[in-house]
Parts: structure tokens; sequence; C-alpha cells
């Protein structure tokens, strides 16, 4: 059974739509791996480590072994507020290792004027910050965003080709005259 040519094109578009999210997750799916960390790239949500990270920055961590990090590293960790789990990007300013050999890592945001209350534990740190990509994490901040990205690709990927064969088949306007001896020679130069 044969599809007809328009069928066969709009199939093709969203094969290519789906190749596109495969290759997206399995790029992730990579990065975790590569980077050793379940949290590859994060994004920049609040202001506190301005000037260096601001809103909307993307910013790529590597997992490291907690006797790694250094002061001065930005590192990136979880911990938890009013029963929800939230991800923070800041500062490592002080190591404390306690007699057990255990580290807590003290860390202040760089546009905060006083470190966190609570120091990090080992067990909390995703891993350091080694790249930042400005702006590209504001895709991420507001949902609607890629939803509406998504749509739209959508919209302009399946009706284009439509619309560009109809745009081959209009005469010029200037050949529309209510006058017929100028349409023949519009008809014949076209």
């Amino acid at each position: 059974m044969k599809l007809k040519r328009k069928r066969r094109r709009q199939l093709t578009e969203i094969l290519l739509i789906i190749v596109i999210f495969a290759t997206l997750i399995i790029a992730y799916l990579g990065l975790k791996i590569l980077l050793n960390t379940d949290k590859p790239l994060v994004v920049v949500a609040s202001g506190s480590m301005r000037p260096t990270l601001e809103v909307g920055d993307l910013v790529v961590v590597q997992g490291i072994n907690i006797t790694q990090i250094k002061e001065n590293d930005i590192i990136v960790f979880r911990i938890t507020e009013d029963h929800q789990a939230i991800l923070r990007l800041h500062r490592v300013i002080d190591i404390r290792i306690l007699p057990n050999n255990t580290r807590l890592f003290i860390t202040k945001g760089d546009n905060n004027t006083s470190p966190d209350s609570k120091p990090v534990k080992g067990d909390q740190i995703y891993g350091r910050v080694i790249f930042r990509i400005p702006l590209i994490g504001y895709l991420t901040l507001d949902p609607m965003i890629p939803f509406a990205i998504i749509i739209v690709a959508l919209i302009i990927t399946l009706l284009w080709p439509e619309r560009k064969k109809r745009r081959k088949r209009r005469l010029p306007t200037h050949c529309f005259s209510s006058i017929k001896r100028y349409v023949k020679p519009c008809l014949r130069k076209s």
C-alpha cells in the first residue's frame, strides 16, 4: 500500500521530530554518565550568585569526590525546605572536618551578606559547577516557554511545505488588471 506524497512527507516530519527528542534524551543521559552526576545541567533560578551566575544561566555540573572540593568552588547541592527538596548553587567559603572525618561545607551566595544557615553534608552534593551557558536556562524556568516552542515548531514543520507550494502557483500581483490587454502579456512572461 503506497502512501500519498503528502502523508509520506508528514510521517517523515513527525519521525524527524521524534528522532530529535530521542537524541536530546540520549544526550542528557550520556551527560549524566560522562559527568558522573544525577544533575549534569542545572538552571540558576535566583540572584544569590550574582554577578558570577545570573538568573537563567544554565550551568554544567561535574560530579566529584567530596574530598576534591576546595574553598571557592561553586557546588550544587540539595536542601530540604518545607518537606521539599530544593537545588541550590553556592560557593564554598569554608570546609570543616569533624573528628569522624565527616566533611561539612559552609556555603554562601556571592550576592548574600551572610553564609547559609546550615552547613552542607557530603551526601547532599551533586557536584561542582564547571561551565556556564548564559541565559539559555530561561527556557526551563517558565514551563510554558518550551511548550509554546514545541507547538510553534510542529505547526511550522507540518504547514511550511504546503504554504511554499501555494506561493509558487500564484501570478504576480501586477498581472491582475481590469484591462484585458495587460493580462495577456503578464501570463506570457511568467
